[in-house]
């Protein structure tokens, strides 16, 4: 179905019959997840033109516990994604449900298909296993669907690996998790993953029976995340930090994927070897108590917990020089595409990442501005000399990174939506 055409009578005709279903895979919790990887992604299809539609209906899943401080959060985010309606002349019907469990997905299916059963043609977009499946019942249950797969991760190898739940539930749950990714695998029209590990890893796994495969990284945005000397200024002044002292920067939650005691221990190796307290150590995280809890079992100094969000957020990324990030060399993280990295890059920042992240392991191996370590042990004895000898990204790197994980890419799309 060909959605673009430059004649204004075409474009409606087509806007009345058409309509665009996103379920997307993220809460709408205290992370930027749901900003960066679901409403980020929703709204650059419209400001880069890849979609014209006029009906668009969302799937969001609602924090399955929550207190008024995530009650707020959560309508806060509600309040943007009608507030991109309005910016981009789309209606929009909004379909949300408490987490995701049994009675969760059947509620969703029997709302999603009420709304979109009108419509004469209907893309489906869906984000990993649990909305790919609601979205593979609709395509066997409804006529004209045309349905898109953007995995972001390995959900079943996820829950195996780092769940905390009884191993019995886990194998139980992963079990399920491998025949719903199977299912949609081979009932989808078309897939899209997040790097060029995880699209080999499909076709290695599925051989001839995958589909044509797009790759689009968990992408940073370009309009937000860029080097500016202003901001850099302003928050160094506003975390005290001195013109001379390096700041390095961890961004994300204390999930047990993210190595979070791991990070820790990096940071005091470090702090230690800092005799004169050139080092400045920050931690951005929605999971900020958590955080505090777990610095108190290591000996760090100038050690900053901080959660921001929204400009504040580009703005302490400006004020640092060091990103930091470890993983576990495993198969959840060979084939992820981390958008803080990329965010740390675009804002000036040199890295230190362990082997086996996604692309970007392999892509900044030879960098001037980056470390790669073969392994967490590795990563845990890097000495400060190391560290300190990384250079900046020049004006050529920070337009190699804006092509290479920029949400420019998003014209990949166009595939899709032709």
């Amino acid at each position: 179905m060909r959605l673009r055409t430059a004649s204004p009578y075409m474009t409606t005709l087509l806007n009345q019959c058409y309509v665009f279903a996103f379920l997307g895979s993220k809460s709408l919790d205290h992370s930027r997840q749901f900003e960066n990887h679901q409403l980020g992604l929703l709204r650059n299809l419209f400001e880069k033109n890849i979609i014209f539609c006029r009906h668009v209906v969302m799937l969001v899943y609602w924090p399955t516990q929550i207190d008024a401080d995530t009650k707020a959060h959560a309508e806060s985010k509600i309040e943007k994604i009608k507030a991109a309606a309005a910016e981009y002349g789309f209606d929009l019907e909004l379909v949300c449900v408490k987490g995701k469990t049994f009675g969760s997905l059947f509620s969703a299916l029997k709302q999603i298909k009420k709304v979109i059963e009108p419509f004469s043609k209907k893309l489906i977009f869906c984000q990993n296993y649990y909305s790919g499946y609601i979205g593979l019942r609709l395509k066997q249950s409804l006529a004209d669907v045309y349905l898109h797969i953007n995995f972001r991760g390995l959900p079943a190898e996820e829950e195996l690996l780092y769940s905390d739940s009884l191993f019995l539930r886990r194998f139980f749950v992963y079990f399920i998790l491998k025949l719903m990714g199977r299912k949609i695998i081979s009932g989808c029209d078309s897939l899209s993953v997040v790097s060029d590990q995880y699209k080999t890893y499909l076709e290695d796994k599925y051989k001839s029976g995958v589909k044509s495969i797009i790759v689009y990284p968990c992408a940073y945005d370009a309009g937000r995340f860029y080097p500016d000397q202003s901001l850099r200024r302003k928050y160094r002044e506003k975390y005290k930090i001195k013109n001379h002292q390096k700041v390095f920067i961890y961004s994300g939650s204390m999930h047990k994927y993210q190595m979070p005691m791991d990070l820790f221990r990096f940071y005091e190796n470090i702090s230690n070897q800092d005799q004169e307290k050139n080092c400045v150590f920050i931690v951005l995280t929605p999971d900020r108590g958590k955080a505090e809890q777990l610095s108190r079992s290591f000996s760090i100094s100038n050690l900053r917990i901080q959660f921001e969000s929204g400009r504040d957020l580009a703005g302490v990324y400006n004020a640092g020089d060091i990103g930091v990030i470890c993983r576990k060399k495993d198969i959840v993280n060979r084939v992820a595409s981390p958008t803080k990295i990329a965010e740390y890059l675009a804002t000036g920042n040199s890295v230190i990442l362990t082997d086996g992240i996604g692309d970007y392991s392999g892509d900044l191996k030879d960098k001037k501005f980056a470390i790669v370590k073969k392994d967490i042990p590795a990563f845990l004895l890097t000495p400060i000399s190391e560290l300190m000898s990384l250079s900046r990204p020049n004006q050529n790197d920070l337009a190699w990174i804006r092509s290479r994980y920029s949400d420019e890419k998003i014209s990949v799309f166009s595939q899709v939506f032709a």
